[in-house]
Order: structure tokens, then C-alpha cells, then sequence
């Protein structure tokens, strides 16, 4: 089957009162339930749990949170993005969550990493932040591993449902999710730049249902549309040819903005270093000319501020930019475990500045025309106001 090929099949949900009587038996059904142990392979939901997360099971129904219960979630990099992932994964009610990272606590971390303070600084990060994260949920099981996760054996990663990795270079990420894919994990790489930032989602076989109303008089008749999701890896996802931009996707500001990301992480990849201005002004011009090129665009396309900035800014985080980043990435995880709602394919992009975020689909061609089309570039998604 193709890498990146989307499918749909109908179906129909029938919402009628026998909901809240199947609902109230469940309830019940639970009062036997055993007690809650995160060492055993499959949980089931207790009455405990069923009242705690009573709210979110009205939303996206018992089925998806017991996948979430059981849901076993590695974090590799604690960073205000993935801070923001921790808080809102936990809160959800997954079954286990690792955080593994070996860096010390530093006074930069305080601004975005709200599970470390200044009596922290100069501690291991993932210890530091393990107390706090696990008062959130008792009932989630939480790990913390003072290592890098780049060194961990490949073994390591067997058992894990996702894998969200952050504060790594272009080559860590890459292997990372290459590993993830030998094994069948669900990856999602975080990179965030100042004011802006993005990751990439390789879920490698998705499916979901959509929920439609078929009938404005018949609100409780939904039809249920199943689509299938294909992704490439971050790699393949690479090599994407952008040019030449035609019609409405010349608007799309987001473009401009991935590629300039790409041309940075790529130069880095290739020279060990992210630019600067002083060492690497003219290498990184003729780079971006070079990159232009091969991506059929024009050579003033990425003016070379927008480099600079996004190249000094590499690591470094903000209060209003890494929360929104991160909590796009975990809603994406919470809609994927719920099997419920499109996720995003397969790479989003936030402006903080224009307080935008898109998601682009980063496809290439030769895998669109020989497996099928991809949806038009752009997806946008408002978050706050303009």
C-alpha cells in the first residue's frame, strides 16, 4: 500500500436514549473493577475513572479513553513545548508517560517550563519535573530517565505507543523516527524558534472517523465518515519540492516560513553548526541560493533576515509561542488515540507573530502522482486573534 494514499468509506452513528442507558450500565458493569495497577498490560477503566474523566468520555466516548488508559507515551526532551505535552497527555488520563532527558535545569528554562523552578537550576531536568508532573494525575504512571535519548539502544523504544521528541537537531530527529517506524510507534518531532516554531507527525498508518450531520432536522443522525491516513517518514518528508508556488497557495505565508526552517536545519545537518552571521554569512547564502534552486523558487523567495532569525533563535522558547505549539502537538495525539478527527498531515507550522498556525502537507510529488493526490497545501487554523 502507498506511503501517503488517503481513503474514505460511510458509514452511520445513531445517536438515540439508549446512549445513557449504555452508559449507565457501563457505570455500573465498573463497580467491580479491579484496582488501578499501571504493571500489567491492558487497565481497565475503573468507576473511579469513569467520574474523574467524565467530561472528556462524553466527548470522544469509553472506548478512546480506555485506548488511552493504556496508552504508553515517551517524551524525549523536556522543553516548553513538550512541558505543555506532559501537562495536557497526564490530565487526559494516558497510562504511562517517560520523560527522558539529560540535561540540567537552566534559568531559560524557567519561562516556559512550568514543572521547574529556580531552586531547580543545575538538576536534572526530567527528575526535577517528575514530582510535579505526577501530583497532576495519581492515577498515570510517570517515569523520568536521566539520559539522552539520542543514546538509548533501539531496544529501548519497544512498547511505546508515541514518541514526541523535542530539543534535538535535524539528524536526531530523523533516526529517532526512523526507529519509531521499524517498530510501528507513532512520532511526532517538535522544533521551536522564538516567535515561531513547528513539528512533524509521522503516524505511519492512521485511522479515523469524521461526524457529520446528515440532516438539520435530525440533529441525532450523524453520518460517520472512516478515513484512512498513509505518512512518510521525516526524511522522505524532506524531499518535497515546493516550487514553483502557484494560485492561492502564494498567499500561504506558511510556506515561506517551513522552507526557511528547512534551509536552517538542513544547513545545520550538513555542517554540524546552526549559522551565524559572523562565521557563516556567505556560506549560507550561497546555500539558500543553492536550496532555492533546487526547490524550483525563486532566489529572493526567503530574504536572508528571516534565516538569521530563525538561526539565532534555534532552542530558545517563549510563554506565548511553545504552549500553543505544544498544545496543538497534544490534541493531535489525544484525536489520534481517540481515532476521532482528522490529525495533522503531517507537518504544522506556528507564526507567533501573525498568531497563525498551519498545517502543510510535506508529500513529495513523485509519491503524490504514483499513489494519490494530496489535498492542497494549506490548512489553516486560527489561534487567537490576528
Amino acid at each position: 500500500m502507498s506511503s501517503n494514499k488517503r481513503t474514505r468509506s460511510d458509514s452511520h452513528v445513531h445517536n438515540d436514549d439508549n446512549t445513557n442507558a449504555s452508559t449507565k450500565k457501563l457505570r455500573t458493569d465498573l463497580n467491580a473493577s479491579p484496582a488501578i495497577s499501571n504493571d500489567v498490560q491492558h487497565v481497565e477503566l475503573s468507576q473511579d475513572d469513569v467520574a474523574l474523566y467524565d467530561r472528556q468520555i462524553r466527548l470522544w466516548g469509553m472506548e478512546a479513553q480506555q485506548r488511552m488508559r493504556n496508552s504508553k507515551i515517551l517524551i524525549g526532551g523536556l522543553t516548553g513545548i513538550t512541558t505543555e505535552v506532559c501537562k495536557n497527555l497526564v490530565l487526559a488520563g494516558i497510562g504511562t508517560l517517560t520523560v527522558v532527558d539529560a540535561s540540567p535545569v537552566r534559568i531559560q528554562d524557567l519561562q516556559t517550563e512550568f514543572f521547574v523552578t529556580e531552586s531547580d537550576i543545575g538538576k536534572n531536568k526530567a527528575q526535577a519535573a517528575i514530582e510535579k508532573i505526577r501530583m497532576l494525575n495519581p492515577r498515570v504512571k510517570v517515569d523520568a530517565i536521566s539520559k539522552d535519548v539520542a543514546t538509548m539502544p533501539e531496544s529501548f523504544f519497544d512498547g511505546f505507543d508515541f514518541v514526541v521528541l523535542s530539543g534535538v537537531d535535524l539528524s536526531t530527529m530523523v533516526r529517532m523516527d526512523e526507529i519509531c517506524r521499524k517498530r510501528g510507534i507513532k512520532f511526532y518531532g517538535a522544533i521551536g524558534a522564538g516567535f515561531q516554531g513547528l513539528f512533524f507527525t509521522d503516524l505511519i498508518h492512521h485511522k479515523f472517523v469524521l461526524e457529520a450531520k446528515t440532516h438539520p432536522s435530525a440533529p441525532k443522525h450523524r453520518k460517520a465518515e472512516t478515513n484512512e491516513f498513509h505518512y512518510v517518514s521525516i526524511e522522505n518528508a524532506l524531499t518535497k519540492t515546493w516550487g514553483p508556488i502557484k494560485g492561492s497557495a502564494r498567499r500561504n505565508q506558511a510556506i515561506p516560513l517551513y522552507i526557511a526552517f528547512l534551509i536552517v536545519l538542513t544547513y545545520q545537518r550538513q555542517c554540524g553548526r546552526y549559522p551565524t552571521k559572523t562565521q557563516d554569512s556567505e556560506a549560507l547564502s550561497l546555500y539558500k541560493a543553492s536550496f532555492l534552486q533546487s526547490q524550483s523558487l525563486q532566489p529572493n523567495f526567503i530574504p536572508d533576515d528571516q534565516l538569521w532569525t530563525i538561526s539565532s533563535m534555534m532552542g530558545a522558547e517563549l510563554p506565548g509561542v511553545a504552549p500553543v505549539i505544544g498544545g496543538v502537538l497534544s490534541q493531535d495525539v489525544i484525536k489520534t488515540l481517540a481515532g476521532k478527527d482528522e490529525p495533522v498531515y503531517n507537518v504544522f507550522v506556528h507564526d507567533g507573530l501573525r498568531s497563525i498556525g498551519t498545517v502543510l502537507e510535506s508529500i513529495p510529488r513523485i509519491e503524490s502522482k504514483s499513489h494519490g493526490a494530496c489535498r492542497a497545501l494549506v490548512e489553516e487554523v486560527m489561534i487567537g486573534d490576528d
